[in-house]
């Protein structure tokens, strides 16, 4: 084996090793572990889409949207279509929770571009993104259609996380619309479900932190997680995105 090829072969395990990292909630460990540079094209779009979704998860949402935003530019560079609409899902995930209406434009654009690339799970992602900038700013059933169609194409794909996303939109919107009962029925079914696949049990602990009596216990589960810059920060973050989009609601 070529140096070459051994070093291809040490990103990609490492790529493969930060990303299960980052799902666990290991954020500063999983970015540490992400392979700073790469000869691989595909696996530098990859790379650069890890690092935004974990700065996404820990609401740094202006950094996230850059990193996204380098991944278009990549993909441009690169002439790859598919590229693009990947970069642009995220993009659009990230503007979701703090410029709605652009976050709009950008998840239509996605539903169009993923239905006539045959790329199901990015069509999912969109309506994820649509529901999540749409929330408390159009009528709950648009909203509630998005998650359905998220939910109709996840779910015959196997696509386990995208499920998860949908509870998590769903405890978003209760969050949104000051409907407690459901928020803690959606914060319930994200939890059991994100701890049977494994993966995104920090999902709960973000959506925890839209509860009214948010509590020192909650705080403490919070913990288990390696947040980027401490489980207080972010989480005051996370619900400051609460707090702004009422407000723009009015």
């Amino acid at each position: 084996m070529s140096a070459l090829t051994e070093s291809a072969y040490s990103s990609q395990a490492r790529y493969w090793l930060a990303n299960t990292m980052l799902l666990s909630g290991q954020f500063r460990g999983g970015l540490h572990t992400l392979p700073p540079t790469t000869t691989d094209p595909l696996l530098e779009n990859e790379i650069l889409l890890s690092r935004g979704m974990a700065q996404q998860d820990n609401a740094q949402h202006a950094e996230a949207a850059d990193t996204y935003r380098a991944t278009l530019a990549l993909a441009r560079q690169q002439d790859s279509t598919p590229g693009e609409t990947y970069a642009l899902s995220y993009l659009a995930e990230a503007l979701a929770w703090t410029h709605p209406a652009e976050a709009q434009t950008h998840a239509r654009e996605v539903t169009q571009r993923a239905r006539n690339q045959g790329l199901p799970l990015l069509e999912a992602s969109s309506y994820f993104s649509f529901a999540i900038a749409a929330a408390g700013l159009l009528p709950d059933t648009e909203v509630e259609t998005a998650l359905e169609k998220a939910a109709v194409l996840a779910e015959p794909t196997g696509h386990k996380l995208g499920e998860a996303e949908v509870y998590f939109a769903h405890a978003w919107h209760a969050a949104v619309t000051n409907n407690q009962e459901t928020l803690a029925r959606h914060i319930n079914r994200l939890e059991h479900h994100t701890n049977d696949i494994n993966a995104g049990a920090f999902w709960a602990d973000i959506a925890r932190s839209w509860l009214p009596g948010h509590t020192r216990e909650h705080t403490e589960l919070a913990k288990r997680r390696q947040w980027l810059d401490g489980t207080e920060d972010t989480m005051r973050r996370r619900h400051q995105l609460l707090n702004n989009r009422r407000a723009l609601a009015g």
